[in-house]
């Protein structure tokens, strides 16, 4: 960080603590949600007694719940054992019901 400040010169003043904690990361927050509208994205985690972890993520793009997706969420499930699987949870929207009659055709 301090090479990026450093071409500024000795005159730089850091941004506050308030600075950096409201109105700045406010902005992040909203250019990233407006940059994630209209976007899919599939998060895959794993569940278990000790807690859950993420395993991976993909941007699904104009593939959203198509065989496409299902195969790519199968690789992650063969990473972690399929025996370890017990259930496959997504939304309950219209576009996740083709993801599982897929997973049904594939059981």
């Amino acid at each position: 960080m301090m090479n990026a400040i450093g071409p500024f010169g000795p005159g730089y003043k850091e941004p506050s603590q308030y600075q950096l904690s409201e109105p700045l990361l406010k902005k992040e927050v909203s250019n990233t949600n407006e940059a994630l509208k209209m976007r899919s994205i599939m998060n895959l985690c794993v569940n278990c007694m000790e807690g859950t972890t993420f395993l991976c993520s993909k941007e699904s793009g104009d593939e959203a719940y198509t065989k496409e997706m299902f195969q790519y969420a199968n690789k992650c499930i063969e990473q972690v054992g399929p025996t370890n699987v017990i259930q496959v949870v997504t939304d309950n929207a219209s576009n996740s019901r083709p993801h599982k009659d897929v997973e049904e055709g594939e059981a």
